[in-house]
């Protein structure tokens, strides 16, 4: 909030304040993709199809937004006193009691009114629950699992990674009425487990001397930047590729032939990146001008993948690819935009 803190904001500038709170534009793409191309691979490995899915993925999306949106505010509220010790910006830094319960109350009560239409499922509403106490145990005192180490990391690993895949799972199945092995459960599980390590260590390494600053033990701070490193390098990243393989093989032959092309051309991609653009590509380290393994593959080319294996199967699975990308389309413009960066002749292959 800009200003004296002594003043009384304007209408106009306590709503953008509260509208940014949400930071939907940090999460939008980035936490909801990766759940919906899960979703798509569980309708075709029950045989089924996206677009016979579709229902299932509208509520799976009512179901994520209500939570993007409580944990971002959350997380900035109980950061402040750790962002104003180490000097770092907190978007709430200057809200008052009402609107702070408000952002709060609003999306708890959105997420607590759908579990309530799911009361017949009651797996489905302990998976959904089980992810608002994840948030919950990660940030609020006394507990404030980011204080403790590893257990921090699992538990924004579970809440923000592995329990959104396990609902698009259980919400897809639902929707088309079939039923899932518990291989393909504990391969996505996997899957969104590695994933979701990585990326809170990426940004536990990110905030690094902040955290150092503020006196706040996250894992990395207690381990080191080096040693978090190496676990992701040869531990997690390796599990994680092989649990996702073991999901695309258990997805049909149509979806590993589609998606065996996607990772190609994702590849092929990130050659031309470092070729023609200068840039690393990291599994977890944040460097300069860097491309982080497979965030696009899961933003983009997975679920684009998918949706072309579905599209052949069920051929009005096309409004489903084309609302996806109505719904999602940074990443798709970026994307777009490097690969008409290669025909300019400004970025010429560098000499072998």
């Amino acid at each position: 909030m800009s200003g004296d803190a002594t003043e009384s904001p304007s209408a106009g500038s306590a709503n953008g304040t509260l509208l940014a709170a949400a930071r939907a534009s940090e999460w939008w793409e980035y936490k909801l993709v990766p759940p919906l191309a899960i979703a798509y691979a569980t309708c075709l490995m029950v045989g089924a199809s996206p677009w016979q899915g579709a229902v299932g993925l509208i509520w799976l999306i009512a179901a994520l937004v209500p939570g993007g949106v409580f944990v971002s505010v959350l997380n900035d509220l109980t950061d402040r006193a750790d962002d104003a010790k180490a000097g770092k910006k907190n978007r709430l830094s200057s809200i008052g009691p009402l609107p702070a319960a408000v952002l709060i109350v609003v999306p708890l009560g959105l997420g607590m009114a759908l579990a309530w239409t799911w009361r017949d499922d009651i797996g489905l509403v302990l998976t959904y629950l089980a992810a608002w106490v994840a948030f919950l145990l990660y940030s609020v005192p006394p507990i404030r699992l980011k204080r403790r180490g590893a257990a921090g990391i699992l538990c924004d690993a579970i809440g923000a990674n592995v329990i959104p895949a396990l609902l698009a799972v259980q919400i897809s199945a639902r929707a088309v009425g079939e039923s899932v092995s518990y291989l393909w459960v504990t391969a996505v599980a996997i899957w969104a487990l590695m994933y979701g390590l990585r990326g809170i260590l990426w940004h536990q390494i990110s905030d690094v001397e902040a955290d150092r600053r503020s006196e706040t033990p996250t894992f990395v701070v207690r381990l080191g930047v080096d040693e978090v490193a190496r676990l992701a390098r040869r531990v997690l990243f390796p599990l994680e590729i092989a649990a996702l393989l073991a999901v695309l093989l258990t997805a049909g032959n149509t979806v590993v032939t589609v998606t065996l092309l996607t990772v190609l051309l994702y590849l092929f991609l990130l050659h031309e990146r470092i070729d023609r653009f200068c840039m690393n590509v990291t599994i977890v380290m944040p460097l300069p001008r860097s491309s982080i393994m497979m965030q696009e593959y899961y933003d983009l080319f997975l679920p684009l993948g998918l949706l072309v294996a579905g599209t052949v199967r069920d051929l009005p699975t096309l409004v489903v690819l084309a609302m996806h990308l109505l719904a999602f389309p940074r990443r798709t413009f970026q994307v777009l935009g490097d690969f008409r960066k290669m025909l300019d002749p400004q970025f010429k292959r560098r000499p072998r």
